[in-house]
């Protein structure tokens, strides 16, 4: 899609234009624009639920309102027994002129949410296996069964981050409803679908029962 977008800004006449024409394609974008359902297993036991995502937004806290797409995954995960909740997020900065260039930005803290529940802060921050990523591991609490229960339910989860520890946050709504998206002409289309949010609700189900086990 940033390929596609890159074509599109060399192909018009001047500076302005092009500036016009990339925001005006840039703002199509925001939001989310991939989620899928995904299971994680140990030898053919099932260990967590979750979904991955792509969303784009603009950071208005520490970046003047810049490009940014957020990257990462939410689970519901067995780890030794005990539920636990794990964000795995990498952040990268968005230069529509230079597209495919994009590195991994720091990052500090991070939290999830959802409309009816407060912001859950993590007990613990490791790197990922994935360069540029963290996981965000937050315990099972009752705040945090409720907000994975209504994003099943809604498929919106609420996410935060900052660029550095204390700065303010930026934050966004994944939203798991939206399974891909692409151009068509001029217009970007998301196609919706709450097939992978059942998949994930049937994995959950499947999940809570090996905590009897």
């Amino acid at each position: 899609m940033l390929l596609v977008l890159s074509m599109l800004w060399m192909c018009h006449a001047s500076a302005s234009e092009q500036s016009r024409e990339l925001d005006q394609l840039a703002n199509q974008m925001i939001g989310t624009i991939h989620a899928g359902s995904q299971r994680a297993s140990n030898d053919g036991e099932l260990k967590g639920c979750g979904m991955d995502f792509i969303t784009v937004g603009r950071d208005f806290s520490t970046k003047n309102g810049s490009l940014y797409k957020a990257v990462g995954s939410y689970y519901f995960r067995n780890v030794n027994g005990a539920p636990q909740f794990w964000l795995k997020l990498g952040v990268f900065d968005l230069n529509l002129e230079k597209p495919g260039n994009e590195k991994p930005s720091a990052i500090g803290n991070a939290h999830v949410a959802s409309n009816g529940q407060m912001a859950l802060k993590p007990k613990l921050k490791i790197d990922s296996d994935t360069p540029g990523f963290f996981i965000y591991i937050f315990d099972s609490t009752e705040a945090a069964a409720k907000i994975w229960m209504e994003f099943l339910q809604s498929g919106k989860l609420l996410i935060g981050f900052n660029r550095k520890v204390g700065q303010q946050d930026v934050v966004f709504t994944f939203d798991g409803n939206v399974h891909s998206a692409q151009f068509i002409g001029n217009q970007f289309i998301k196609q919706k679908s709450s097939d992978q949010l059942d998949e994930v609700a049937d994995c959950t189900s499947q999940l809570i029962k090996t905590f009897n086990q």
